[in-house]
C-alpha cells in the first residue's frame, strides 16, 4: 500500500475579503516510485522516478512544472502544465455551442475560442483535497452558468499508486476522474483531461525529448 503524507501547505489571501486558501500539496510513494499532487488544479507537481541511467541522481523528476503549486496558482499557468481541464478539454470553436437546441454562449480565452473551460476554468481553481485510504480524492463544484456552461456539475479526481499484479517491482500512477450533473432538467457537456506534459529523461538531461518514441494505440488524434 503506497505511503500518503500532506507534505506542504502554503495560504493565500484571495478577494476584497481577503479570504484565506489552503494550497496543499500530498505525497505518495511506492516501490521508490514518488508523486506530488496538489489541489491547484488536481496537479501532478512532481513524478520522482529511480535513475537506472548512471547519473548521479538518485531519482529524476519526469514531469514538467512549477517550482511550487504557489507558483501555478499566481502565474496562472499559461501552458496548463499538470493541472485538469475542464469542463471541456480543448478548445470549441467561436466559443458556441447548442445541446437540445438550445444555444450556448462561453468565456472566450483564445482569441474567438474557448479553450481548456475558460478564463477560470478547472485547471485555476483549488479543489477540495482529502486522503481516503491509499489514495489522494479532489472534488469541485461547477455551479449552472460557471463561464457560460450549462448545469452545476459535481466532479472528482482521484490519485493512486497501485503494485504490478504480477508481483515484479515497480508502481502505476493511475488517475480516475469522474463528473456529476447535480440537475438531470439540464444537460452540459464535460470532458476533462490531465494536461501533464513529460521528459522521461529527467529535468537535467541535455537530451531533453529528443531521444523518445512514442506509441498510441488509437485509430485517430487531435
Amino acid at each position: 500500500m503506497a505511503e500518503i503524507k500532506l507534505v506542504d501547505t502554503q495560504e493565500v489571501f484571495v478577494g476584497k475579503n481577503q479570504e484565506k486558501i489552503e494550497i496543499q500539496t500530498f505525497s505518495l510513494s511506492l516501490n521508490g516510485l514518488t508523486v506530488h499532487v496538489s489541489n491547484v488544479g488536481a496537479s501532478v507537481t512532481k513524478l520522482l522516478v529511480p535513475n537506472f541511467s548512471g547519473s548521479s541522481h538518485k531519482v529524476d523528476d519526469v514531469v514538467l512544472g512549477y517550482k511550487s503549486p504557489l507558483d501555478i496558482y499566481k502565474c496562472r499557468n499559461p501552458p496548463y502544465l499538470a493541472v485538469i481541464v475542464g469542463r471541456v478539454a480543448n478548445r470549441i470553436s467561436r466559443g458556441r455551442f447548442a445541446l437540445d437546441g438550445q444555444d450556448y454562449i462561453l468565456d472566450t480565452n483564445n482569441g474567438p475560442n474557448h479553450l481548456h473551460g475558460g478564463q477560470d476554468g478547472f485547471s485555476h481553481r483549488v479543489w477540495k483535497a482529502k486522503q481516503v485510504k491509499n489514495r489522494v480524492e479532489f472534488t469541485l463544484f461547477s455551479p449552472d452558468g460557471d463561464q457560460g456552461y450549462p448545469g452545476s456539475v459535481q466532479v472528482k479526481a482521484v490519485y493512486s499508486l497501485v503494485p504490478p499484479s504480477n508481483g515484479s517491482k515497480g508502481a502505476t500512477l493511475t488517475l480516475h476522474m469522474e463528473g456529476k450533473l447535480m440537475s438531470e432538467e439540464t444537460p452540459s457537456p464535460l470532458n476533462l483531461a490531465n494536461h501533464s506534459y513529460f521528459n522521461l529523461a529527467g529535468h537535467d538531461n541535455p537530451a531533453g525529448i529528443l531521444e523518445h518514441s512514442l506509441t498510441m494505440a488509437c485509430e485517430a488524434y487531435t
